[in-house]
């Protein structure tokens, strides 16, 4: 299942882009040439305009949040092209990884249900960020002024209508390639790393399903050949998921730095005028700031989930039938997988921090006490 949302959806979203990783043909670069060409205009267009208001400190805050997700998402797109071959070589892991129904119709149900959940919290996620981006679209409904979503340089009069609609539909595409991107690269995130999770627990199943006979003395045979074939693949898969953070580290890294900034003027925007936030403010700024809290929940959340994962092996191997007769070959097999198991395989941020739910509320304390500090400035000013 998890092989086919990659392909039908991921890849999908990433093609309308033009930077799918399963092809690359002259339609698919032109498509992301033009793409990239669009928003690097737009970057220009955004830091002049934000330039042009540095005088306010409200104003600079109100407008770069347009100007972090754009960085952002060019950042993504680089990533995709300069390690598009290391992206297909992790996915070729896939193709070795151990069907569904290996261990039975148990193993098998369990598994289904798991992946189901996780597709439906994909889509609630994707919801999510389409609504907010939608509802950051329609801010200068809420104004009482002629404005634009993001504030830019104009190169003719705002009022004049033919070009404010311009300006407006250049900055609603622009918009939604850049969600195009945003909502591609997370679900490839997502299903890769879930990938590994499922099969972590296939390996869990193969070690409750050993077949191991009370009454036999020594050491089995068969059960031999089945632990080399588990710690096998319990290496590979603890060889993807190192290839998997080598891919995403730096890429984490700038994201959750973004995050923070984004997060910091987001709430500074909501709370100017003191707490609770006014409707205009909250209308304004509350959907893309309750976005990025989702986004960097659900990338903490599945980071502490494949941790957790890999540390649960240790207990499957200890559960198994090792004390019921003397087995000195498959007791050492058992503990080195053991050993091996309890050291966590973590995704990091940028090699620097775990990614996991501890990271997570530090980046929430961080962003407080960087509002904090910019609301003191802001207010000592004036």
């Amino acid at each position: 299942m998890f092989q086919k949302i990659l392909t039908e959806e991921v890849f999908f979203l990433l093609n309308i882009r033009g930077q799918s990783l399963d092809a690359s043909t002259l339609s698919s670069k032109l498509k992301a040439i033009v793409c990239l060409s669009l928003e690097g205009l737009l970057g220009i267009l955004l830091t002049v305009g934000i330039l042009d208001s540095t005088d306010d400190l409200y104003s600079v805050l109100e407008n770069i949040t347009g100007l972090i997700t754009l960085l952002q998402i060019i950042f993504r797109s680089v990533i995709l092209f300069v390690y598009k071959d290391n992206f297909l070589n992790s996915i070729i892991f896939l193709k070795i990884f151990w069907k569904a129904d290996r261990f039975g119709a148990t193993s098998f149900k369990k598994i289904s249900n798991f992946r189901l959940q996780f597709v439906k919290i994909l889509r609630i996620y994707r919801l999510i960020i389409g609504i907010s981006g939608t509802l950051y679209l329609t801010k200068p409904l809420f104004e009482k002024h002629r404005m634009l979503p993001m504030t830019c340089l104009l190169l003719c009069d705002i009022h004049n209508d033919v070009c404010y609609v311009f300006y407006y539909i250049f900055q609603i595409i622009a918009l939604a390639t850049q969600l195009i991107m945003l909502v591609g690269f997370d679900s490839l995130f997502f299903v890769l790393l879930m990938c590994a999770y499922v099969e972590l627990e296939q390996i869990k199943q193969a070690l409750s399903n050993l077949s191991m006979k009370e009454n036999a003395k020594g050491d089995q045979d068969e059960v031999l050949k089945e632990m080399i074939t588990i710690i096998e693949h319990h290496n590979l898969v603890l060889g993807y998921i190192g290839i998997f953070n080598h891919l995403f580290k730096t890429a984490l890294l700038f994201q959750f730095g973004f995050s923070i900034f984004s997060l910091c003027s987001s709430l500074f925007v909501m709370t100017t005028n003191g707490f609770p936030p006014t409707t205009g403010n909250f209308l304004k700024s509350g959907p893309y700031c309750f976005s990025g809290i989702c986004q960097i929940f659900i990338y903490s959340a599945v980071g502490e989930l494949i941790a957790q994962q890999t540390e649960r092996i240790s207990d499957a191997a200890y559960e198994t039938k090792w004390i019921l007769n003397y087995q000195p070959s498959f007791r050492k097999m058992l503990l080195l997988l053991i050993q091996r198991a309890q050291l966590r395989s973590q995704i990091t941020v940028g090699g620097v921090w775990k990614l996991d739910m501890t990271t997570f509320a530090s980046i929430l304390k961080g962003s407080m006490s960087l509002m904090a500090f910019i609301q003191t400035v802001y207010y000592n000013k004036k």
